[in-house]
């Protein structure tokens, strides 16, 4: 059996998550075509 491991905690993915969105916007200013898509955390489980 797999075991799970955390490799970022929730107030370190909100840090990323913020940075992030922080870079589009100085980057393109303009939002109009920006699209964020997300996925089921489920699917991202990555073996230990």
């Amino acid at each position: 059996m797999a075991r799970e491991k955390i490799i970022i905690d929730t107030e370190q993915f909100q840090r990323t998550i913020s940075r992030i969105s922080h870079q589009i916007i100085e980057k393109h200013g303009d939002l109009q075509d920006v699209v964020i898509v997300a996925s089921n955390v489920e699917e991202l489980k990555l073996p230990s």
